[in-house]
């Protein structure tokens, strides 16, 4: 498909004085290390917004709303040739990530007569509060339903694409559902952060057992694979071979159990350049243009 560029970087790393602090209490106080790297774990990273993003979001209409106790921005972008019928797709990013990363693909569908909308999450944006976790997506996401009616489309970057499933676990936000470059389960991205963090495996199990006391759930049930699998609405999976956030192995875990979906895997494009990808947003419009 795409050819193959230079390997992007991770999005983050992790300062050096955080992972030492993990190991340390971790020989002292394993369960003190998991509550640090838990505190650490729902705190998003802010990064500088580019200007190209900054022009998008001059486009938008925008919207302060609530969610729970939680407050988000949301975004619309208004179509700019009508078309026999209005439609309209919502876009999630993904952890730290913001609205405005999809510029391209919103200049695209908004061509294409789609009326698009967006949101910087809880704890996202310009938001005041730092901490936040996937479920509060989730509900952002079901605000955004109220609002505006459900989705002809919804399309999630990484997190946000975890987020979609649980969305439409307890809502019909939409019947069709893409994801990109998306995590297959909650205890995977745990590990993954352990990882990144110096962190145990041990640590990782004691986080997982955490979320599931505070939020009543088990992490499995509200992985991706388990409610692709569950719930199999129409959809594709889009994930580069050398995205380093999110392994390749993820979206072959999703595909696998969401037999419904389409896989789109690209080469060279890494966690983040795939949102600008021209090949990529084709085979987008491409899929959402089907009756």
């Amino acid at each position: 498909m795409t050819p193959s560029t230079p390997k992007e970087r991770l999005s983050f790393k992790v300062p050096a004085y955080i992972s030492r602090s993990i190991q340390l209490l971790e020989k002292v106080h394993p369960w003190l290390a998991a509550r640090f790297a838990l505190w650490i774990f729902f705190k998003p990273i802010p990064f500088k917004i580019p200007e190209r993003e900054k022009a998008m979001a001059k486009k938008a209409k925008i919207y302060a709303l609530q969610a729970g106790n939680a407050p988000f921005t949301g975004y619309r972008w208004p179509p700019k040739t009508k078309g026999a019928e209005e439609k309209q797709i919502l876009l999630v990013h993904g952890w730290s990530g913001r609205a405005t990363q999809f510029f391209k693909l919103v200049e695209a569908l908004t061509a294409q007569g789609y009326t698009v909308y967006g949101i910087d999450a809880p704890a996202h944006g310009n938001a005041r509060e730092k901490s936040t976790n996937m479920l509060a997506f989730v509900e952002a996401i079901e605000v955004m339903m109220q609002c505006f009616g459900a989705f002809d489309g919804v399309i999630g970057h990484s997190l946000g694409g975890m987020a979609l499933f649980n969305a439409i676990d307890r809502f019909q936000v939409s019947k069709r559902i893409i994801t990109v470059g998306t995590p297959a389960s909650v205890p995977n991205v745990v590990q993954d952060f352990c990882e990144k963090v110096g962190a145990s495996p041990e640590i990782g199990t004691r986080i997982c057992q955490r979320i599931e006391r505070v939020f009543h759930v088990k992490v499995e049930q509200i992985s991706t694979d388990y409610l692709a699998a569950k719930h199999q609405p129409e959809g594709m999976v889009i994930h580069d071979e050398e995205d380093l956030d999110v392994s390749i192995a993820e979206a072959k875990e999703i595909a696998t159990a969401w037999t419904k979906a389409t896989p789109f895997y690209t080469k060279g494009l890494g966690h983040r350049r795939i949102l600008m990808d021209k090949e990529v947003i084709k085979a987008v419009t491409h899929f959402l243009s089907r009756s």
